[in-house]
């Protein structure tokens, strides 16, 4: 078993095709790299506001909780998420 590598480039030209491998390489490996354009200055603020995000207080975090969300999108403190009725710590 090998870690799939996904190119984002390809959603642009076959998106069906792309979507096919990313849901593969999800359900099967559980992993994958993602080759991209994507400048690196870009990467490198979205990855410091997600460290400045995760250093926020709990109670910040929690004014955007998954629970006020009808798309059960937000913030999900650890330990909440659970497989099979069992803590994932994902």
């Amino acid at each position: 078993m090998s870690l799939p590598i996904l190119n984002l480039s390809l959603h642009r030209t076959n998106p069906t095709l792309f979507a096919e491998q990313l849901r593969k390489a999800c359900h099967e490996i559980g992993f994958f790299l993602l080759r991209h354009d994507i400048p690196e200055g870009v990467c490198d603020r979205a990855l410091g506001e997600t460290r400045r995000f995760f250093r926020r207080p709990a109670a910040e975090k929690m004014t955007i909780s998954y629970e006020n969300s009808a798309g059960f999108r937000g913030y999900m403190p650890l330990g909440v998420e659970n497989t099979e009725g069992r803590a994932d710590r994902r």
